[in-house]
């Protein structure tokens, strides 16, 4: 490519430096604790620096890079850069006119991840995220991303906002949801067991074939306001939280067959039926998970959210529903302090 060097002969220590290059990179590691790994493929860049300011643009177009063991290929989109951020994606685009912004894409667990990135210079390593993955194979995200071997299938979409800084994960705060879609989650050891606590007397290896799941992360755990397992005989609501070290306080409620195809002046009858039915409760990791059924439950205040058709119970419903001010599962707050 092209570099120039200039000065002005009166202040000959005050030098400019500007660059148009086409970067070749093989098996590089980036960032602190090797953060990138095996990256390899192209990197466009132009920038000026002067007067201790450096400011860049330029273009990533990489073959491979490994980040926390994931492997991403056919990396591209625009990176932007100067004394104080670095911004990929849709942001690097921003206040620039002739840049198309979009965001920064690539191929993970044989689907695709696009992704909007702001890291800032500051003492903290602050950072703020956005990631977005569709259509990615369920069996390739266990088998690469978890480590965990399966014959399942399924497709999986899922939405990340994350804020943090690199002073550790207890410094994270987050907000996501994940879809899975004509999946056969019978394989999972969680799942058996869970079929098996709630008696369903199926054998049916496509028991749930769809999960809706929303989610927060605080620091080291993972809150979960919504688990939908779905299923033509059986779909179970719950809610819980995973620390960590795989850790699990798990709530379910039953409904019976596909909650879906009950019209909607119907579920309010439903919720009221399914919450008076049986509730599985999960605790231990989850590779040896325990589970205890608790027929006849009343619904806390931990899962109404669960049932909004389902109008707040009174008096000796109120009651019988009432739980230990002790009870139910710890929620955090929302997230805060992400935005532009």
């Amino acid at each position: 490519g092209h570099l120039q060097l200039s000065a002005n002969p009166q202040k000959s220590d005050q030098v400019t430096t500007k660059w148009n290059l086409d970067v070749d990179v093989a098996d590089a590691t980036i960032g602190r604790q090797q953060a990138l790994r095996n990256v390899s493929g192209g990197i466009h860049m132009v920038g000026q620096a002067a007067g201790g300011k450096m400011q860049c643009v330029g273009d990533l177009k990489l073959d491979s890079v490994v980040f926390q063991d994931w492997q991403l290929t056919n990396v591209n989109g625009p990176i932007r850069m100067d004394n104080n951020r670095i911004l990929l994606g849709s942001w690097a685009g921003q206040g620039l006119g002739n840049r198309q912004a979009r965001p920064l894409r690539a191929k993970l667990f044989d689907g695709l991840v696009a992704c909007n990135t702001q890291l800032l210079m500051d003492k903290h390593g602050s950072f703020e995220t956005q990631i977005e993955l569709g259509n990615a194979d369920f069996a390739t995200m266990l088998r690469d991303g978890m480590k965990r071997p399966t014959t399942m299938k399924g497709r999986a979409n899922a939405q990340l906002r994350l804020a943090g800084t690199r002073q550790g994960r207890q410094t994270w705060r987050g907000q996501g949801t994940m879809q899975l879609l004509e999946s056969d989650m019978y394989d999972l050891p969680f799942i058996l067991s869970l079929l098996k606590t709630a008696r369903t007397g199926s054998t049916d290896r496509t028991a749930f074939t769809e999960a809706d799941v929303n989610f927060r992360i605080q620091g080291e755990n993972t809150y979960l306001d919504r688990i939908d397992l779905k299923g033509d005989a059986l779909t179970l609501k719950g809610v819980g939280e995973i620390s960590r070290n795989q850790q699990v306080d798990l709530k379910f409620y039953t409904v019976l067959g596909r909650e879906s195809s009950y019209l909607a002046a119907v579920r309010p009858l439903l919720g009221m039926a399914s919450r008076r039915f049986l509730m599985v409760k999960v605790q231990g990791t989850l590779d040896s998970p325990r589970m205890t059924r608790e027929v006849l439950p009343g619904l806390n205040e931990t899962l109404q959210p669960l049932f909004p058709e389902v109008a707040a119970p009174t008096g000796a419903e109120a009651i019988a529903d009432r739980v230990p001010e002790n009870g139910g599962i710890q929620r955090a707050g929302w997230l805060q302090g992400i935005g532009r």
